[in-house]
């Protein structure tokens, strides 16, 4: 493949694809730049079909201290696990890619991003979204792009939305909005903000998402002078007939999902599978077993879904509030987990400002034997989440160790 080079600017800032040049053995490759920050974002896919019933796909964000021109610093002079910042930035790159790929692809795909420079004023995150998108479609993955990400900030001052706003003008916003998706839909909506009024969120989501079509008209062109070869991936056999015959079981799993003991609802829920697939004959089952099993799985995704936006019902919430003594005392909020939140009196608040928030995850909740020691990305990104619903409403010297959120240097 020759080196193709496309340069384009949006919003008074200037981004770069380039392909063909580096990681050449990778599915799909690309270097996307914004001014100074290079991010390499690579794409591999398996040969063989994985026998799995979900997509197997694995998104890193490998950070380098080389990128910011420093080296490790201490005795160890190799770079550990990822920061949460790395974590979060997987997450990100992942949650509007994964629903793109074509039904029944089961191919084991990995995207690595990978900064090689960060100028410390643009960001390198959001590019990353519109590099993997890139990079698989020059793979001639089936995935339904091109995708693209956005940052939306609003300065104070002006009221003005900021398109990927450098590090320097998110100082002077009071909002930032990320979203991601193609020209036709928002896949994933994440937002801090201070307190701004809704019908200025709901602008703001409008303006990203017509942002976002730029992105992917600009991603497309790029595509098509690439000109990738396609490639033949297997997507499964799809069986009109087993949802034909486990559809109309919707409303029973319906009724069984508003048990809110959670124990008897996955025992009620377990039973009405079996049902399900007592009504399929032994020969049907060993033929179609995996694909009942999937539509099993559709249903009550189906279910759980329709209650939601029909009913604005969600299956096993239960809030309880109360208060436990201690020289500092936390409030306890009972959603079948336990959050608890301490208030510091006045000589501790710079002491505890930057641990005002977090989250460990209970052991107990998931009903299944597991590793408590360990943070997982959920822990870390629900962490996030609480923090940026919290901070815009505390004191100015309670943020100080709070800002992370905002993706300072």
């Amino acid at each position: 493949m020759t080196k193709i080079t496309e340069t384009f600017e949006l919003y008074g800032k200037e981004y770069t694809l380039t392909t063909g040049e580096i990681a050449r053995q990778a599915t799909g490759a690309v270097v996307v730049t914004q001014g100074d920050t290079i991010v390499l974002v690579t794409a591999v896919v398996s040969n063989e079909r994985k026998d799995y019933d979900f997509m197997p796909l694995t998104v890193d964000f490998i950070e380098r201290m080389y990128a910011v021109g420093r080296i490790p610093g201490g005795y160890l002079k190799r770079e550990t696990r990822p920061s949460d910042k790395g974590t979060l930035t997987a997450r990100m790159i992942d949650r509007p890619i994964r629903p793109g790929f074509a039904d029944g692809f089961r191919n084991e795909v990995q995207i690595v991003a990978m900064p090689l420079s960060a100028d410390q004023s643009n960001q390198p995150d959001i590019i990353s979204i519109m590099g993997a998108s890139t990079a698989l479609m020059i793979g001639g993955v089936p995935f339904d792009g091109p995708a693209a990400g956005v940052r939306i900030g609003r300065d104070r001052d002006s009221g003005e939305f900021i398109v990927n706003p450098t590090f320097q003008e998110e100082e002077n916003s009071d909002l930032e909005l990320v979203l991601a998706g193609t020209a036709d839909y928002i896949s994933m909506v994440e937002a801090g903000a201070d307190e701004i009024a809704e019908a200025d969120m709901l602008a703001a989501m409008e303006f990203g998402q017509k942002v976002i079509g730029e992105f992917c008209a600009v991603q497309q062109h790029f595509i098509d002078q690439v000109a990738p070869e396609p490639r033949e991936y297997y997507l499964g056999d799809s069986i009109p007939e087993v949802q034909t015959r486990i559809e109309p079981y919707l409303q029973q799993m319906s009724d069984v999902l508003r048990d809110a003991d959670k124990q008897s609802r996955i025992a009620n829920v377990a039973e009405l599978k079996s049902q399900i697939k007592a009504s399929f004959s032994d020969e049907e089952q060993s033929v179609w077993g995996k694909q009942i099993t999937a539509q099993l799985k559709q249903l009550e995704k189906k279910a759980m879904r329709e209650m939601v936006l029909s009913t604005g019902e969600r299956v096993d919430v239960v809030l309880l509030m109360r208060s436990v003594q201690s020289p500092s005392p936390p409030v306890i909020f009972h959603a079948l987990t336990v959050r608890a939140g301490s208030l510091a009196d006045r000589r501790k608040r710079f002491r505890f400002s930057h641990s005002v928030c977090s989250m460990n995850g209970n052991v107990w909740t998931l009903s299944i034997p597991h590793r408590a020691s360990v943070t997982s990305i959920n822990t870390i990104s629900h962490h996030t989440a609480r923090e940026k619903s919290v901070v815009s409403a505390l004191p100015s010297a309670a943020r100080s160790g709070m800002a992370h959120w905002r993706n300072e240097p």
